[in-house]
């Protein structure tokens, strides 16, 4: 059981990142198309997945979570991101953005850094969330919602990077 929350858009928005116990806790880190935490995010450890989008078994919200949970689409950051207020905020001290969407709901999605090789990195200055959308030419890249004081955006970043995962799940 995990909780969510409908910001009036297509899909219904986790209240807590994979591997958190609270909206403002940063949970674990993945690399893109893996399903398990590690000690260190290197590209000579990484698995790549070699299709386009994550099928279910590649999911990290999917097999860590009930398997109704599925990581978002790139389309789903971009509406999280087009449709909905955005405010920087802390909260307990955690910096991120509170997401408010057309039906007056939010969600907040703290600053978590990244982590690549054994270093945690911009933890409390920027936002790092994978989505399941692969980068059409580089089986390598996939997308993700970035996010900073004034930014926020959907681009593509190397799979071998660990970011937080923020589940969905559909209505």
């Amino acid at each position: 059981g995990h909780e969510y929350v409908d910001l009036g858009l297509s899909v219904m928005w986790a209240t807590c990142n994979i591997g958190a116990d609270s909206p403002e806790e940063y949970g674990d880190y993945y690399a893109w198309g893996e399903t398990e935490t590690k000690s260190e995010y290197r590209k000579d450890n990484y698995n790549i997945w070699a299709g386009s989008d994550l099928t279910p078994s590649y999911d990290a919200a999917y097999v860590n979570w009930d398997g109704n949970w599925r990581i978002p689409t790139k389309a789903e950051f971009e509406e999280l991101r087009d449709r909905c207020s955005w405010k920087y905020m802390k909260i307990s001290g955690t910096p991120g953005y509170n997401v408010t969407g057309t039906n007056g709901n939010s969600i907040f999605l703290p600053y978590a850094g990244n982590k690549q090789y054994d270093q945690s990195n911009n933890v409390g200055e920027a936002g790092y969330y994978w989505s399941k959308s692969s980068d059409e030419d580089s089986r390598t890249f996939a997308y993700k919602l970035y996010m900073n004081v004034g930014t926020v955006e959907v681009s593509r970043s190397s799979g071998c990077i660990g970011y937080s995962i923020r589940a969905v799940l559909p209505k």
